[in-house]
């Protein structure tokens, strides 16, 4: 029984470690007061950036497709740290 339940670290992907964090992101996210000033508009999404170019922001593009947070749609931008946007979480 224990067997099924644990995982071996070998087997954890990189997309799988992801979808872990989004989870997280997920659940912290809806436990915050999160200003209104960058969600202005009530069509506005939650918009959450990434600092990276590669799987981790196509993965999470996939795990928040279809989440709310606070009522508002979920956006996933990938961004370097010269282009953070200002409507971000």
């Amino acid at each position: 029984m224990l067997a099924s339940v644990t995982a071996d670290p070998a087997e954890l992907t990189a997309g799988s470690e992801y979808r872990v964090k989004g989870t997280y992101l997920f659940k912290l996210a809806r436990f915050i007061e999160w200003p209104m000033t960058p969600l202005s508009k009530a069509e506005s999404p939650f918009v959450i950036a990434v600092m990276d170019q590669g799987e981790a922001t196509r993965v999470l593009e996939r795990w928040f497709a279809g989440r709310e947070i606070e009522g508002r749609p979920v956006a996933v931008r990938s961004v370097s740290a010269g282009t953070l946007p200002k409507d971000a979480q």
